[in-house]
């Protein structure tokens, strides 16, 4: 392992990020397709609760790690 070239590791850290960017995508949805709230049941009622910015930064996040993969791989 230790006598792989520059190009060879940047190829290798490209395809990391690109996994762990398609499992955030996997996991959390596309950025434009996040939930912005959800179903919640109380009682009889069901209220839209609102929030979840964390699945868009997780979305977001995945995309981006994805992309810097991609370009990392093309260098």
């Amino acid at each position: 392992m230790g006598n792989l070239s520059t190009g060879q590791w940047l190829v290798c850290a490209g395809l990391v990020m690109d996994i762990l960017g398609v499992s955030l995508l996997f996991r959390f949805g596309l950025p434009s397709k996040a939930p912005t709230g959800y179903l919640s049941w109380r009682g009889d009622s069901v209220e839209i609760v609102k929030g979840l910015a964390r699945y868009r930064r997780w979305a977001h996040a995945g995309l981006a790690l994805l992309l810097v993969g991609f370009l990392l791989q093309l260098v």
